[in-house]
């Protein structure tokens, strides 16, 4: 397999987009992000976004390794709904990391081949909830962390 940052991106966006209230609208609303939007236009959304890529070289087998971590935020427009927004959080999160222990979703497989060698959910970016005002509107963000190794040899 070749080494890509954005294929296991990408179908980690299809990942989330079976996640009830994360799939695409049929007026075409999105509901998950590639990258970190300037603002979420729904009340319930998501992104992915590539956070960093250490990349080894093995000289002596000739294998190229690289582990990239992708920042995966969920984010819900508070509004008053304090209670709401945790609730429908904690659903979203749970769901995805029930997607995640799938042994398909270990090498985030599309169905035809795998993107990686290995994919974990390795925890959240903050142990303190996180409020942020994003496009003049409160917003409860929960941000994990998906690691990818992958390797080719060369």
């Amino acid at each position: 397999m070749a080494i890509s940052l954005d294929a296991p991106l990408d179908q980690i966006i299809v990942l989330l987009k079976t996640i009830t209230g994360l799939a695409t609208d049929t007026d075409g609303t999105v509901h998950v992000h590639k990258g970190v939007p300037e603002s979420f236009p729904t009340r319930l959304a998501a992104y992915v976004a590539l956070a960093d890529f250490p990349e080894t070289t093995e000289a002596a087998t000739q294998v190229q390794r690289v582990t990239a971590s992708y920042a995966v935020g969920f984010g819900y427009r508070v509004a008053g709904a304090e209670a709401g927004a945790e609730a429908a959080l904690c659903v979203a999160a749970l769901a995805f990391l029930t997607l995640m222990k799938q042994p398909i979703n270990r090498t985030l497989n599309t169905g035809s081949a795998d993107l990686v060698n290995d994919a974990r959910l390795v925890g959240g970016g903050s142990s303190q909830p996180q409020y942020a005002p994003v496009a003049g509107q409160e917003f409860r963000i929960v941000q994990v962390t998906v690691r990818t190794v992958q390797q080719h040899g060369y």
